[in-house]
């Protein structure tokens, strides 16, 4: 294994300064407060001022400036991009209390679907019972959500009330509305309390000269801590126990790439194409997938065509080489009673009819969890996306969806009802904007020069070693019974796990996994920054924490040391 470098994984970690304001302290992370605590507890995961365009992008901001005192922070803001702005973010503490005001001024007159503050709650207050106080006056009493929850937990908010240990914490919100979603459903590790919520008209208009002006107020009621928090183990015993009797298939997707194809040997010899009927360059897309002689996975996307036209798409196809075959809504991204009638019906006028078909959806979790009901009756499987820098581009992001990740998949074989699960692609980032408000760009033409789909933003972790253990630690949280294959980013290309030089670290992770067989065992440390995967054969271990670990893997029969380097991941022969 390459030693860990400086590079791309660890510029995305963002710029950090731990400020200590009397007896609170938060991380920032460029422009984000991260990890309120108070006297040592933590009280949010993070606030944020965000700044969304007319199809939820988000838009960076530019830090101007920090100024921290003995109990204030102040951090200055601008946009030069999509919008022209000004803003800041003031911090100011007390002994119990810690104020944040956000304020903004348009230099320009520019249109947005959400401008403000934004609070993320840490997962661990899943199933904590919480108070919401509503705009007249009312107050309710809910908890937070401890399965994922498909629809928002909490609207029309202006208070938010828990029990935090042996006391409580209080948040008070003014300047807009504000309601609260469920980011685990994105494999985010975090409740979000948001401004403006999506009932209200948007895109919504910001005039030059306007002012946005919001604040937060936070207040603890709690005893002093009993100690400064949790001790590391070193090492720290891992325990493993069974996770499924079938090791999932890993698979690739089809490279999205401009024409010409590398050379070498694919990653996998399974291959995810997804096509979209009526796009001119579908049949070579379909043509350079098959030329690979992977077995296929095929996902159909259908909008307005006809069977006729889908009937002439598949036509070349071998059906001996097809492992499934999936078909999609392309406006909701669901599959539906008519885009898989129309495939069923393809299929048929082809002899192909015994090839397995799936469905699902080709975008996230949450619209398979919202749209289940919806689904057509008689799949053959159950298929999603997982892009896990969906909310957020950080490093951080990565890390923290891990333990999500196993969540997700343990909420998808209650949907699935005992059918296997197809994850993926799972990707860094959306392979396309499904809540877009604007029509995408795609790649056209009848050859694959330009490429091909829409166009995907390019991510230099991709390159890093690091993306190769948390690859191999995905694979140990997805790993649960009824996972039938898993399928990582693409073949080739700037989204893939190779290039024109040759493997990137990432290969060999998923190479490794694809030998896997039988059953699996795993386990993970208690931060959720080491996690282990393995055979009767072999074991994969991964380490994301910034800093080498030593831990202790054990079962009923064996006992194995370890001590890991950071950001990387290992294999070991058991036995």
């Amino acid at each position: 294994m390459s030693a860990t470098v400086p590079g791309a994984w660890e510029a995305g970690r963002e710029h950090r300064r731990v400020c200590v304001l009397g007896p609170w302290q938060l991380e920032l992370r460029d422009d984000e407060l991260a990890e309120l605590t108070h006297r040592g507890r933590r009280v949010l995961r993070g606030v944020q001022a965000v700044l969304r365009d007319p199809d939820w992008n988000t838009i960076d901001w530019t830090v101007d400036g920090i100024e921290l005192g003995d109990q204030e922070l102040s951090i200055s803001l601008r946009v030069d991009q999509a919008a022209r702005a000004d803003a800041e973010l003031r911090v100011r503490a007390s002994d119990d209390r810690l104020l944040v005001d956000f304020g903004l001024r348009a230099r320009q007159t520019f249109w947005t679907n959400r401008v403000g503050l934004v609070v993320l709650h840490p997962p661990e207050l899943s199933g904590t019972p919480l108070a919401v106080d509503h705009t007249k006056g009312s107050q309710e009493l809910t908890a937070f959500p401890s399965a994922i929850s498909p629809h928002q937990p909490a609207l029309d908010i202006t208070g938010l009330t828990w029990r935090a240990g042996a006391g409580r914490v209080r948040l008070e919100f003014s300047g807009d509305i504000f309601e609260m979603e469920d980011q685990r459903n994105w494999t985010d590790a975090s409740f979000k309390t948001y401004n403006r919520p999506p009932a209200a008209p948007f895109p919504y208009r910001i005039e030059a000269g306007e002012q946005v002006r919001q604040r937060l107020v936070i207040q603890v009621s709690e005893p002093p801590p009993d100690n400064d928090g949790p001790v590391r183990i070193e090492p720290e015993p891992i325990t493993l126990s069974e996770l499924t009797d079938q090791a999932p298939a890993i698979a690739v997707a089809a490279s999205t790439a401009a024409d010409p194809a590398p050379g070498g040997e694919p990653v996998s010899g399974i291959l995810l194409s997804e096509l979209i009927v009526g796009a001119p360059n579908s049949p070579a897309a379909l043509r350079r997938a098959m030329a690979t002689g992977c077995e296929l996975d095929l996902r159909v996307v259908i909008g307005s065509e006809t069977v006729s036209e889908l009937t002439e798409l598949l036509n070349p196809l071998n059906p001996a080489r097809v492992v499934r075959i999936g078909a999609f809504d392309a406006h909701t991204h669901l599959s539906t009673d008519s885009a898989v009638t129309l495939l069923r019906t393809a299929l048929d006028r082809l002899g192909l009819s015994s090839i397995p078909v799936i469905g699902g959806a080709r975008s996230h979790f949450t619209e398979l969890y919202r749209g289940q009901d919806r689904l057509p009756q008689q799949l053959a499987g159950i298929g999603f996306s997982i892009t896990p820098m969906f909310h957020s581009r950080s490093t951080v992001q990565l890390v923290e969806s891990l333990p999500i990740q196993r969540l997700v998949a343990e909420q998808a074989r209650g949907i699935a009802a005992g059918r296997p699960l197809h994850i993926g692609p799972i990707t860094l980032r959306p392979r396309f904007n499904n809540v877009a408000t604007t029509q995408a760009g795609v790649r056209t033409g009848s050859d694959l020069s330009s490429g091909y789909g829409p166009s995907q933003p390019v991510d230099d972790r991709q390159d890093s070693p690091e993306l190769a253990a948390w690859t191999i630690a995905s694979a140990a949280a997805l790993a649960v019974p009824t996972v039938e294959s898993l399928t990582y980013f693409e073949d080739w290309g700037p989204q893939g796990v190779r290039d024109h030089r040759g493997d990137r670290p990432v290969a060999a992770a998923l190479r490794r996994l694809g030998t896997l067989r039988g059953s699996l065992s795993g386990g993970h440390s208690s931060d959720h920054l080491v996690w282990v995967l393995a055979d009767r054969r072999r074991l994969l271990v991964a380490n994301l924490d910034q800093v080498p670990r030593r831990v202790v893997l054990s079962d009923r029969s064996t006992r194995i040391p370890l001590r890991l380097a950071p950001g990387q991941w290992c294999e070991h022969q058991r036995g």
